[in-house]
């Protein structure tokens, strides 16, 4: 069966293996990953993290024109309140469900939000999200949407999200992108995509450009918009043109990907589902490649794409020229001697690691919300030794860590910046910085001469504040409450 066929995406945990905690030495962990069943661990306690409806509210609120309906209590959709602020364009409703709900069912609340919304907008497509209330109350979200679609004329989308069954936040995703795959409409393929599929069934990335459109999926999940806009750059200088799909796309755009010749993500580890699920119903070609960050990683990835497309010498040439630009801050080695934490996801902090090492840095340890079967082979880019930590939303295992660890730089996102400085660690934020391409190696390189220069502030914090954890929680193994589950 394909992995489209099923109404619902299977878990990450199912179908990747995924493990959401772990601590330990990147050897020990790549000796584990080797058997057909990754040993799972669990955490005895867990401080936080985000679960998987809002990994799908942050994606579903960067899809243009397309309102999209909490289905439970408002505290469910809490999470838009922190989403809005950064797009002011969306458009989102709670059916806010109450107690009484919860036992007797929101059906009526539903069908009329829905209504509410249709008449107000009358948007092509409408997203509801399900929460854990629905999973308790069982509300058929699907009878009323095949009432209201014969009614209404728009496609209304289930995003089944009920948090129970997963613990790995990016299965939020997932469920997103599938249901996207999902709606793309194979009845309106046209006479192009229809022979592609009949002639030759994708013999690996060979590209027939007779039969496709000019054009490309370029598949971006969480990359904010000025690292957005250094990769359409580089295509744009190759004069590739591109698709940008799913975040800050209209539905036209998305409806649009069938008819592209071959599909490539920014990060391939979060676009997984919809890659493959692309490839399965349109035998549209996946370009695999590294995450382009620094000088290696942006080059493999534009040579990856430069053998797809048929224009490898132009790839070469932009990739002298554009490394010529960035070698003067390169030679600086900003990073001599120095020791780099780095917080991201995985494939991700991996090209960041590679990048730090070509700026002379040590990566002493990595932390990360997942590793699975899907981004296992990232580990090998990094050092033996390197320190890695799995589990997304544990700030007070991070402390330990980086108490222990003292780096001397943090990178990573802007949620435990306030903490490595507390720590005395000069904290890196990417979050509103480009990290990708050549102007994110340049823009990244600068970031580290500035804050080295001027470390009054992490000096202040380092002397006049605390963290919120006792000296005895510091002293103990990071590790503690991490235990190797039994069945």
């Amino acid at each position: 069966m394909g992995l489209l066929d099923e109404k619902k995406v299977i878990s990450r945990e199912k179908r990747a293996s995924t493990i959401t905690a772990y601590q330990g030495i990147n050897k020990v962990l790549r000796e584990d990953l080797r058997v057909t069943e990754i040993r799972q661990r669990i955490r005895t306690f867990s401080q936080g993290n985000q679960d998987e409806i809002i990994h799908a509210l942050a994606l579903l609120s960067h899809i243009k024109d397309t309102p999209v309906i909490i289905h439970g209590a408002i505290g469910c959709s809490a999470a838009e309140l922190y989403l809005y602020k950064d797009n002011s364009n969306g458009t989102w409703y709670s059916t806010d469900l109450n107690e009484r709900d919860t036992i007797m069912g929101g059906d009526d609340k539903l069908r009329t939000t829905i209504e509410q919304v249709y008449y107000k907008y009358r948007p092509e497509v409408i997203f509801v999200v399900a929460t854990p209330v629905v999973a308790i109350n069982n509300d058929d979200i699907n009878s009323i949407i095949l009432e209201l679609e014969e009614e209404f004329d728009t496609k209304i989308i289930s995003i089944y999200t009920d948090g129970f069954k997963t613990k790995a936040g990016i299965n939020g995703t997932d469920i997103v992108l599938h249901s996207l795959a999902r709606y793309i409409d194979e009845d309106s393929i046209t006479e192009k995509t229809y022979e592609r599929k009949n002639e030759g069934k994708n013999k690996g990335n060979e590209i027939n450009s007779n039969n496709t459109d000019d054009f490309i999926n370029l598949i971006s999940i969480t990359e904010n918009e000025k690292s957005i806009k250094e990769i359409t750059r580089l295509l744009e200088k190759l004069e590739v043109k591109y698709n940008l799909i799913p975040q800050f796309a209209t539905i036209k755009d998305i409806k649009r990907t069938r008819l592209a010749k071959a599909s490539i993500a920014i990060a391939e580890e979060e676009a997984d589902v919809l890659l493959n699920g692309l490839n399965e119903k349109f035998q549209i070609p996946v370009i695999r490649s590294t995450v382009p960050i620094g000088l290696r990683g942006t080059g493999e990835w534009l040579l990856e794409l430069g053998k797809v497309i048929g224009e490898q010498d132009k790839v070469n040439d932009l990739i002298m020229v554009e490394e010529e630009r960035v070698k003067k801050y390169i030679s600086k080695k900003p990073l001599a001697r120095k020791k780099v934490f780095i917080d991201l996801e995985l494939s991700v902090a991996a090209g960041l690691a590679e990048f730090v090492e070509e700026l002379g840095g040590k990566v002493s340890g990595i932390s990360v919300s997942h590793i699975d079967s899907l981004n296992k082979e990232w580990l090998k880019v990094l050092p033996e030794d390197v320190l890695i930590i799995a589990g997304d939303g544990q700030p007070f295992e991070l402390a330990n860590l980086l108490n222990k660890n003292k780096p001397d730089f943090y990178i990573g996102g802007t949620e435990q910046a306030g903490l490595a400085a507390s720590l005395g660690i000069i904290p890196i934020t990417v979050t509103n910085k480009i990290l990708y391409g050549y102007e994110g190696a340049i823009q990244l390189i600068q970031a580290i001469l500035k804050v080295e220069k001027r470390t009054g502030f992490v000096d202040y914090m380092a002397l006049n504040s605390s963290i919120p954890y006792r000296e005895s929680w510091l002293k103990k193994s990071a590790n503690w409450y991490i235990k190797q589950e039994v069945k």
